[in-house]
Protein backbone atom coordinates (compact mmCIF):
# COMPACT_ATOMS: atom_id res chain seq x y z
CA UNK A 1 0.00 0.00 0.00
CA UNK A 2 3.04 2.50 1.38
CA UNK A 3 4.31 2.13 -2.57
CA UNK A 4 1.01 2.68 -4.29
CA UNK A 5 0.67 5.80 -2.01
CA UNK A 6 4.62 7.11 -3.03
CA UNK A 7 3.68 6.26 -6.50
CA UNK A 8 0.95 8.45 -6.66
CA UNK A 9 1.78 10.98 -4.94
CA UNK A 10 5.26 11.17 -7.88
CA UNK A 11 2.80 11.29 -10.36
CA UNK A 12 0.65 14.02 -9.04
CA UNK A 13 4.05 16.07 -8.27
CA UNK A 14 5.01 15.71 -12.11
CA UNK A 15 2.15 16.98 -13.01
CA UNK A 16 0.84 13.90 -14.67
CA UNK A 17 -2.66 14.47 -13.23
CA UNK A 18 -4.24 11.42 -15.91
CA UNK A 19 -1.43 9.05 -14.63
CA UNK A 20 -1.91 9.88 -11.26
CA UNK A 21 -5.74 9.78 -11.14
CA UNK A 22 -5.23 5.69 -13.11
CA UNK A 23 -2.75 5.13 -10.53
CA UNK A 24 -5.16 5.72 -7.67
CA UNK A 25 -8.21 3.49 -9.34
CA UNK A 26 -5.39 0.60 -9.76
CA UNK A 27 -4.64 1.04 -6.11
CA UNK A 28 -8.27 1.32 -4.82
CA UNK A 29 -9.01 -1.57 -6.39
CA UNK A 30 -6.06 -3.80 -5.40
CA UNK A 31 -5.90 -2.26 -1.70
CA UNK A 32 -9.77 -1.09 -1.12
CA UNK A 33 -9.63 -1.08 2.32
CA UNK A 34 -7.04 1.40 2.66
CA UNK A 35 -8.19 4.98 4.30
CA UNK A 36 -5.32 6.39 3.17
CA UNK A 37 -5.36 5.72 -0.38
CA UNK A 38 -8.95 7.49 -0.58
CA UNK A 39 -7.29 10.67 1.49
CA UNK A 40 -4.49 10.69 -1.36
CA UNK A 41 -7.34 11.76 -4.06
CA UNK A 42 -8.35 14.69 -1.77
CA UNK A 43 -4.80 15.55 -0.53
CA UNK A 44 -2.85 15.00 -4.30
CA UNK A 45 -5.65 15.20 -7.16
CA UNK A 46 -7.35 17.53 -5.77
CA UNK A 47 -6.33 20.22 -7.97
CA UNK A 48 -5.24 17.55 -10.62
CA UNK A 49 -8.69 15.92 -11.61
CA UNK A 50 -12.21 17.19 -12.37
CA UNK A 51 -14.43 17.76 -9.43
CA UNK A 52 -17.09 15.46 -10.86
CA UNK A 53 -14.31 12.91 -10.42
CA UNK A 54 -13.91 13.44 -6.67
CA UNK A 55 -17.86 13.66 -6.10
CA UNK A 56 -17.82 10.38 -7.97
CA UNK A 57 -14.86 8.58 -5.48
CA UNK A 58 -16.84 10.15 -2.54
CA UNK A 59 -19.91 8.36 -3.55
CA UNK A 60 -17.93 5.26 -3.88
CA UNK A 61 -16.96 5.75 -0.41
CA UNK A 62 -20.38 5.83 0.94
CA UNK A 63 -21.29 2.61 -1.20
CA UNK A 64 -18.90 0.88 0.35
CA UNK A 65 -19.36 2.19 3.63
CA UNK A 66 -15.76 3.53 4.40
CA UNK A 67 -15.72 6.44 6.81
CA UNK A 68 -12.88 8.69 6.62
CA UNK A 69 -11.60 10.76 9.39
CA UNK A 70 -8.57 12.79 8.28
CA UNK A 71 -7.20 16.66 8.13
CA UNK A 72 -10.44 18.77 8.65
CA UNK A 73 -8.40 21.30 6.59
CA UNK A 74 -8.23 18.91 3.50
CA UNK A 75 -11.79 17.59 3.55
CA UNK A 76 -13.06 21.11 3.97
CA UNK A 77 -11.51 22.24 1.17
CA UNK A 78 -11.90 19.32 -1.17
CA UNK A 79 -16.03 19.89 -0.44
CA UNK A 80 -15.48 23.58 -1.02
CA UNK A 81 -14.19 23.15 -4.45
CA UNK A 82 -16.79 20.92 -5.47
CA UNK A 83 -19.33 23.61 -4.60
CA UNK A 84 -20.26 25.74 -8.00
CA UNK A 85 -19.09 29.29 -7.41
CA UNK A 86 -21.88 31.11 -6.15
CA UNK A 87 -23.23 33.93 -8.47
CA UNK A 88 -23.43 37.08 -7.08
CA UNK A 89 -26.81 38.69 -7.94
CA UNK A 90 -26.38 41.98 -5.93
CA UNK A 91 -22.91 42.62 -7.71
CA UNK A 92 -25.12 42.35 -11.31
CA UNK A 93 -28.18 44.84 -9.78
CA UNK A 94 -26.51 46.95 -8.31
CA UNK A 95 -24.45 47.60 -11.72
CA UNK A 96 -27.63 47.46 -13.83
CA UNK A 97 -28.51 50.44 -11.56
CA UNK A 98 -25.76 52.39 -12.40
Amino acid sequence: MVLWRYYLQWEAKQGNGEAAHRIYIRAINQVPSSKALWLDVMRYLRGVVAPKDITLNLNLMLEKDIRLRGPVDVLQDSLNALQPPESSDEDSESSEKD
